[in-house]
């Protein structure tokens, strides 16, 4: 499956998970917790998002199983995105 979110958003995730390799690539089900992201990560990635896209997410896009892996979170977010 193809996911066409941001590049803002896939690099906001890697910069939030605090080992990765440089040649990591984030896939539609890589496992964020597994990979260290997290409450204080997932509010830092929370806040980057709302930044970049000049919007405020509504509580019910911030519980944890939203943070599951990029492709929760992106069906999460992606109805506030800004489209270009």
């Amino acid at each position: 499956m193809d996911h066409a979110w941001p590049a803002a958003f896939a690099d906001g995730i890697v910069s939030m998970l605090p080992e990765v390799p440089d040649d990591f690539r984030l896939t539609p089900d890589t496992d964020l917790a597994a990979l260290g992201l997290d409450s204080l990560g997932r509010t830092g990635l929370v806040l980057l998002l709302q930044d970049e896209w000049d919007l405020e997410f509504p509580d019910e896009v911030l519980v944890a199983r939203n943070f599951a892996t990029p492709a929760t979170l992106w069906a999460a977010v992606a109805p506030f995105a800004p489209s270009d």
